[in-house]
């Protein structure tokens, strides 16, 4: 919640949901995100693993992989909303290393 209220925090969210469309066109960047996604999808595969083997036999499994990812999409928008925020409020701010770290602080306790 801090990181959109920084400073030219708008700026950067701006950027992050503005896409160059030359560069959707590119193959490489749709392996990019097939790759992302299954990696984002592979880290939580025991846990996947787990819940399945406890669901009952009559479960609607397709009800509960489209959840899956759909809360996977929204996890890694809401972090990207987070990191372009922060990067907004650095383009305008110029900071240096050490007001960074201090600036970290406050997200990663």
């Amino acid at each position: 919640m801090l990181g959109v209220t920084l400073p030219n925090a708008w700026e950067g969210i701006k950027v992050f949901f503005t896409p160059d469309f030359k560069k959707l066109l590119d193959p490489v960047v749709w392996m990019e995100a097939g790759g992302q996604i299954f990696y984002s999808l592979g880290v939580g595969l025991g846990v996947i693993i787990c819940f399945g083997s406890y669901n009952p036999v009559r479960n609607n499994c397709s009800r509960d992989a489209t959840m899956i990812s759909l809360i996977n999409c929204g996890t890694s928008l809401f972090a990207g909303i987070v990191v372009y925020a922060i990067l907004g409020y650095r383009e305008v701010s110029q900071l240096h290393c050490e007001d960074i770290k201090r600036l970290l602080r406050f997200f990663v306790p």
